[in-house]
């Protein structure tokens, strides 16, 4: 009995020597088909950080905007609460509404810096990667 686990475990082995050979002789080929991937990944992750910045550029803009719009609503409600309360009236409406976007536009700054920041980490840990 011990002949015959002896014999199994030498084909174990052998077949394990095989499939080792076969990774030996191709590691090269494997080895650059893993830095095509790499290089892929590394694409589509500077594609994705490049859509945050733009998100969070735009999102910065509107909200840049809305602040502006706003003062000047404020600015004309002010005027004209002395002279025609209606007119007052529908610029300190339009005020609000224009806050409420503001808020939601902040609410995808917020986001979109949060993701940057992600990213600035993920591409940091890249870095240290390539250079190991």
């Amino acid at each position: 009995m011990s002949v015959w686990k002896k014999l199994v475990t030498a084909v174990k082995g052998g077949a394990t020597e095989a499939a080792q050979s076969v990774v030996d002789s191709q590691a090269i080929r494997i080895l650059e088909q893993e830095i095509r991937e790499a290089k892929e990944e590394l694409r589509k992750s500077d594609h994705a950080r490049t859509q945050i910045l733009a998100k969070c550029k735009l999102s910065q803009q509107k909200v840049d905007s809305f602040n502006s719009s706003i003062a000047e609503y404020e600015a004309h409600a002010r005027k004209a609460i002395d002279s025609d309360r209606q007119l007052a009236l529908d610029c300190a409406k339009r005020c609000l509404n224009l806050k409420k976007n503001e808020t939601k536009n902040k609410h995808i700054l917020i986001s979109s810096s949060s993701q940057k920041s992600s990213w600035h980490k993920i591409s940091n840990r890249r870095k240290r990667i390539y250079v190991a």
